[in-house]
């Protein structure tokens, strides 16, 4: 499944974007704001479903009373440029959420320049496979940590961002 191009989502009673699969899902500059559950909730984790979930482009979850961007995969996740604040006041949820613990032992990667600041928690990764963080910025998250990582049998390779 694929959402390509501007794709908003906002003011809405439920999530403002659920994506159910079983093949491989790839989005693209997504935002989601202002939505009573989840910003954007993209799911392929369903029982022989084994690809993964991308997104990429330049990505914003504001606002959102559950998790700002909520991705569970049996696959690889991989996720880009995200912009999360002010999301999961109405259940103590993540600005972002990645989650791949109950798949192939495939990757998560965030890369490129995510801020994932004012939210009740911040990043929350669960993964068996390898997890590569680059330029994080977690802050003034009032619930939870800026960053959370699960990933008890994988390596993972954390690049701070450049002064």
């Amino acid at each position: 499944m694929t959402l390509s191009g501007a794709n908003t989502f906002s003011e809405n009673a439920g999530s403002g974007l659920e994506l159910n699969s079983f093949g491989p899902v790839s989005v693209s500059n997504l935002t989601a704001g202002g939505n009573v559950q989840h910003g954007a909730l993209l799911r392929n984790d369903f029982l022989g479903a084994t690809s993964g979930v991308t997104v990429s482009g330049m990505n914003q979850f504001t606002g959102n009373g559950f998790h700002g961007l909520d991705v569970i995969s049996f696959g690889a996740i991989s996720a880009s440029n995200v912009t999360a604040s002010g999301n999961g006041f109405s259940g103590g949820s993540d600005g972002v959420r990645l989650e791949n613990h109950l798949g192939t032992g495939a990757a998560v990667k965030l890369t490129g320049t995510n801020n994932i600041s004012g939210n009740a928690s911040g990043l929350v990764v669960y993964s068996v496979g390898t997890v590569t963080l680059a330029s994080i910025t977690a802050s003034g998250n009032t619930q939870g940590s800026g960053a959370y990582i699960d990933a008890p049998t994988a390596a993972w390779t954390f690049n701070p961002p450049s002064p």
